[in-house]
């Protein structure tokens, strides 16, 4: 009885104290930002190796976005279509050994992300050098995206269209080409009057020289004849090493 006056003077004592900081904080407070969620960043000992895998797909499927994907985590890297003085635009039929362009490249990646757990290297352009990379890297995986491929073809004509346009971040809506282009077909570049320009993009691409099929019928007999030969070399390589994946379900979470 005698520690009750005690115990209840030091209880409307804390009451107090609360009510003053709570006044504190609130004339004290900070506009509220919504903090960007992004996990921090792991970084690895720089003498192991990254995970290195390549994305893969005729173009118009996916692509970008898989890189747009891959560049939310801090921890994996990945270059899309790279094209500078370092990284050379890829080369469906290069002059040199194709087993020297792997080397060089993969030696870019791991130079240039060395604190990343894995690195890919997406690019459309991959395909004809997949029984070398799967030797050359053999714990390499191979992500294929898959679409309708008349609805590649109708992107890939639509996009190489002259007066073609597209959403720039930075721009707002663009012009992609003031003329049209044409990578896969090459009877037109013999001719003086010629209706396509050329481009640096037409040495990433099969092609053809029938002048007898029109450009959509080219680039649809690309799509078709890039995943034939991407389930071929599934079969070859390895189904284990091979990952085909929707691209209408690229950010399904629950997509398998």
């Amino acid at each position: 009885a005698e520690a009750t006056p005690a115990i209840e003077r030091c209880r409307m004592e804390n009451i107090q104290a609360k009510k003053n900081a709570s006044l504190l904080l609130t004339q004290h407070e900070e506009p509220y930002h919504k903090p960007i969620l992004k996990p921090p960043i792991l970084k690895t000992p720089l003498n192991t190796k990254p995970y290195i895998w390549f994305g893969l797909g005729p173009g118009r499927c996916g692509l970008h976005s898989l890189a747009t994907l891959v560049h939310t985590s801090s921890r994996q890297a990945v270059a899309f279509a790279l094209n500078n003085q370092t990284y050379r635009q890829l080369i469906w039929n290069p002059s040199e050994p194709r087993e020297r362009v792997i080397q060089r490249r993969i030696a870019f990646l791991r130079n240039q992300y060395v604190h990343a757990t894995s690195v890919g290297d997406i690019h459309f352009s991959w395909l004809p050098y997949l029984e070398q990379l799967a030797q050359l890297e053999p714990d390499a995986k191979f992500v294929v995206l898959r679409r309708d491929p008349q609805k590649i073809a109708d992107s890939w004509f639509y996009w190489t269209e002259a007066g073609s346009r597209r959403q720039s971040t930075h721009q707002g809506d663009i012009q992609v080409f003031s003329h049209p282009k044409d990578h896969w077909r090459t009877w037109w570049k013999h001719h003086n009057n010629a209706p396509y320009d050329f481009d640096e993009w037409d040495l990433s691409f099969p092609t053809t020289s029938d002048p007898t099929i029109s450009k959509r019928q080219a680039i649809l007999q690309y799509v078709h004849e890039y995943y034939d030969t991407c389930y071929a070399l599934a079969k070859t390589i390895g189904q284990h090493r091979f990952h085909f994946c929707d691209c209408e379900y690229l950010f399904d979470i629950d997509y398998e």
